[in-house]
């Protein structure tokens, strides 16, 4: 279980993170593949590339499209319980790798406040932001982490 001090800022979350979050509930569970392909970060589409190609060499006739949708998959059954009446923490909380973590909550009718430490059970959303050169500008733009960085914990 995290817990704030698990993480290395917490901030106030953020209108466009919000909106984020709830676009991510509706794209998950709509029949638009590719939006949801969309919304998954780069390096998470090179890991699900690099998966689908390993298995390719070992002639797998699996397509592309089948990882896509285990991928999917997963994040349906993880995120089936704030399918209806998903509610947002108004709290973000950063790693020191830059990821916010947006926690989902279940049932959520009316907004919640909590005066103190309450122990709930959340749905953590992982983003990263990255950033693209589009129409002669930086564009950032939110995107969901779905696997983990193993990479970082190795020691030589």
């Amino acid at each position: 279980m995290l817990t704030n001090k698990d993480f290395a800022y917490t901030a106030e979350l953020t209108p466009d993170q919000s909106q984020f979050a709830s676009e991510f509930i509706d794209v998950l569970f709509s029949d638009d593949i590719e939006r949801y392909w969309n919304l998954v970060s780069e390096i998470d589409k090179g890991i699900a590339f690099g998966f689908h190609d390993a298995n390719r060499q070992y002639n797998n006739p699996r397509k592309m499209i089948d990882t896509i949708n285990e991928l999917r998959e997963a994040h349906r059954k993880l995120f089936s319980p704030v399918r209806e009446n998903c509610g947002v923490s108004k709290t973000v909380r950063y790693t020191r790798d830059g990821e916010a973590y947006i926690y989902l909550l279940e049932n959520v009718v009316v907004p919640r406040t909590y005066i103190a430490a309450t122990e709930t059970k959340v749905y953590p959303l992982r983003v990263v932001i990255e950033a693209r050169y589009e129409n002669q500008q930086i564009t950032a733009r939110l995107k969901v982490r779905v696997y983990d960085d193993v990479f970082r914990t190795l020691k030589p």
